[in-house]
């Protein structure tokens, strides 16, 4: 019934071939309508993603595709993301983490757009970033960068923040651990007026609440921190054995379940 076939496994011979203005490899019954790749011509190329089909002229004898693509190819004079010409030095190329830019109705996720860099500078799709150091810029999250001066929240950087002293093992998706301090979205985390002090990667807490990260909730004000049951806890002993296991003067906990030990 459907043709998933993508490439040709070996060579055929065309007859009466006719020439078309554009070549375009369309999907049906899916949310794209294209099929997302490049299609090579003898002298220009086109680069299809969901919607669109951009048709551009690279310099073929070292145009090179990048594995994994993601719509990223180079040749000689610098870099092509999604067919766009972006004229920068190719090395230290490296794809660093991607943010949703479109949502596509009745899917879960949208049309992408991909943070990268090369020892030439840093972009956000074709836009170039202002940061202090283009070669040691690195991704900790998909939303968190830093380099050797600054840590950043996206393209934002996030003042008083030592890059050399973040907690690399408790900074996960949108929380940033500096080792003192703890970061929701690239803002200071306080619950109830008290900073927060993070003791794993889902458990945190104040000087009066134990409190765990409930996910499907993150997009409201602060509901993304659940108050776990205070009464086992003893706070001023709470401390972390592991990512799972916290330990007082009482109890041992596997996460926020407490146990007679």
């Amino acid at each position: 019934i459907m043709q998933h076939s993508r490439a040709q496994y070996r060579k055929i011979q065309l007859t009466d071939a006719k020439q078309v203005e554009h070549l375009k490899l369309e999907r049906l019954w899916a949310r794209c309508k294209y099929d997302e790749g490049f299609i090579y011509n003898k002298d220009y190329m086109i680069y299809q993603a969901c919607d669109t089909a951009v048709t551009f002229y690279p310099d073929r004898k070292t145009f090179q595709i990048k594995k994994w693509n993601y719509g990223f190819a180079v040749d000689k004079n610098g870099v092509y993301y999604q067919g766009q010409f972006i004229k920068v030095d190719t090395t230290g190329f490296k794809i660093l983490a991607s943010r949703e830019i479109k949502e596509i109705e009745g899917y879960v996720h949208g049309i992408d757009s991909y943070y990268w860099r090369t020892n030439g500078g840093v972009f956000f799709g074709t836009k170039r970033l202002s940061v202090s150091d283009p070669q040691t810029f690195e991704a900790l999250t998909y939303c968190y960068f830093r380099d050797k001066n600054h840590v950043y929240y996206y393209d934002q950087i996030i003042e008083g923040v030592d890059p050399n002293l973040v907690n690399e093992k408790l900074t996960n998706e949108e929380f940033l651990n500096d080792g003192k301090n703890v970061y929701y979205k690239g803002e200071r985390l306080y619950y109830k007026g008290e900073a927060v002090e993070q003791m794993s990667s889902w458990i945190f807490k104040t000087s009066k609440y134990v409190l765990g990260y409930n996910d499907s909730s993150r997009n409201e004000n602060h509901s993304f921190l659940i108050e776990l049951y205070s009464e086992p806890f003893d706070i001023p002993t709470l401390r972390t054995l592991s990512d799972s296991y916290l330990i007082d003067k009482n109890h041992l906990y596997y996460i926020g379940l407490h146990y007679p030990i």
